[in-house]
């Protein structure tokens, strides 16, 4: 049971623990004095409550009557006598398009979510090596060896990523793969090559929390409120030759 501040509405929530559906009377409530309304807010509808009077000739209870499905879940509101107002006619039209096909209608079997690659196209061959970068030949069996840190779940719940040669998400990945032939710089992307790349492209993630976050003043003992601000143009001169870290 759920009331307002106010004491205006009032939201009782129900879960069915059982497997069959429940129909019938799932709530007998005080009836307001002055007149009320009560909506089932899991379907969407307005209830008509079967009141009893009692010994004074006045409402003394309400009894709303509703299914609830077998594992499934139940809501009512109880609002004054006026009509519902826009926000609660919008959230009553969501609910009864969400809840139009019952909770029970739907497989309980556990699937896991399947992952795919988004496709991206191949950077333009070039003829020759360009400036810092070191040809490698092609392998046709490189063993393709990663795994995942998470700490939740199991491989049976799709935990981490799903490669295409795999069935479903899993933690640890292993496959033998053909690597064309390629260039690689000699040396890490260091961060002078970042900023640069930064200033001619403006690039900047959507969103910069914690993105470059070793080129911000204070850093890592300070983290300023609110959404991220863009780290400096340019890292400390100190770092100027360091790996590039914190991109991603």
């Amino acid at each position: 049971r759920w009331p307002d501040a106010r004491g205006r509405r009032v939201l009782w929530t129900l879960v069915n623990r059982g497997d069959a559906v429940a129909n019938g009377t799932q709530l007998v409530v005080a009836a307001p004095s002055g007149g009320a309304r009560w909506f089932d807010c899991y379907r969407g509808t307005e209830l008509t409550a079967r009141v009893a009077l009692g010994t004074d000739g006045a409402a003394a209870t309400a009894s709303l009557s509703f299914p609830l499905g077998g594992g499934g879940y139940g809501c009512a509101l109880q609002t004054g006598r006026e009509a519902p107002d826009g926000a609660l006619s919008a959230f009553l039209a969501q609910m009864a398009a969400m809840t139009k096909a019952p909770l029970d209608s739907y497989s309980a079997q556990w699937r896991v979510m399947q992952q795919r690659l988004r496709p991206v196209p191949p950077s333009p061959p070039a003829a020759s090596p360009p400036p810092g970068a070191v040809a490698l030949p092609a392998a046709h069996s490189f063993l393709f060896s990663t795994r995942g840190l998470e700490i939740e779940g199991d491989d049976a719940h799709g935990v981490d990523a799903q490669f295409p040669w795999e069935e479903a998400p899993r933690r640890e990945h292993s496959h033998t793969l053909a690597v064309p032939p390629l260039f690689i710089d000699r040396h890490p992307v260091t961060t002078a090559n970042y900023s640069a790349y930064r200033r001619a492209t403006g690039y900047a993630p959507k969103d910069a929390l914690n993105w470059l976050s070793n080129w911000r003043p204070g850093w890592p003992f300070t983290t300023p409120p609110g959404p991220a601000p863009l780290p400096p143009k340019s890292p400390p001169p100190r770092m100027a030759d360091w790996p590039v870290t914190y991109v991603s």
